[in-house]
């Protein structure tokens, strides 16, 4: 998918250390073809410049905060987001869990390759997309109306509306009143569901 910035952190766990800065072990990235693999921050910005999206597996909750903890660019930050999180538990809500399925890892004990979790969130949101893509009309309205302002979803949709050239039902939608962020993807759930 070109013009997105696929990526994937991998950072030890210490307990107890949540008021410090948390260091980033590795850096995988997927970006129009390319790979990137390093623990670098600054390289990695490099890398990411061009990207007019960025997507990752739970990137909203995990890795964006890391980046912006170890000092990543604000500019980082102002691209549009796609978590595969958060939109496959929207468009597959029928499976247990949403985590990432590590087909390369044949042993458990093999350590995570944040470039493959890179590919692999990218053919996440290819499923998504084509999953999407099948959704009635007004369900793709709904979804749009709850979920363009929620920050996971922001860039799934602007992604969307530039790949199949602003469809008709990506229509102006008036403000509405705060929601939390939880009970918007229940109902965007239980609303998938219910059709």
């Amino acid at each position: 998918m070109e013009n997105v910035l696929f990526f994937d952190l991998e950072v030890p766990v210490k307990p107890g250390a949540a008021d410090s800065v948390r260091h980033i072990n590795d850096i995988g990235g997927w970006y129009n073809g390319t790979h990137f693999h390093d623990s670098s921050v600054e390289k990695f910005e490099i890398f990411a410049r061009g990207a007019r999206f960025i997507c990752g597996h739970n990137i909203v909750d995990f890795d964006l905060p890391i980046l912006r903890e170890n000092g990543v660019g604000e500019w980082f930050f102002e691209k549009p987001c796609m978590d595969t999180l958060y939109l496959s538990a929207l468009l597959f809500p029928r499976n247990p869990y949403h985590k990432l399925v590590k087909d390369y890892k044949l042993v458990s004990l093999e350590a995570s390759n944040p470039v493959s979790d890179s590919k692999l969130a990218m053919r996440l949101l290819g499923d998504c997309l084509r999953e999407f893509h099948k959704l009635p009309d007004p369900l793709k309205q709904v979804y749009y109306s709850l979920l363009n302002d929620f920050p996971p979803f922001t860039g799934f949709f602007s992604f969307y509306k530039q790949k199949f050239l602003d469809p008709p039902f990506f229509k102006k939608v008036g403000r509405r009143r705060h929601i939390p962020r939880r009970r918007v993807l229940f109902l965007a759930v239980a609303i998938y569901v219910a059709f």
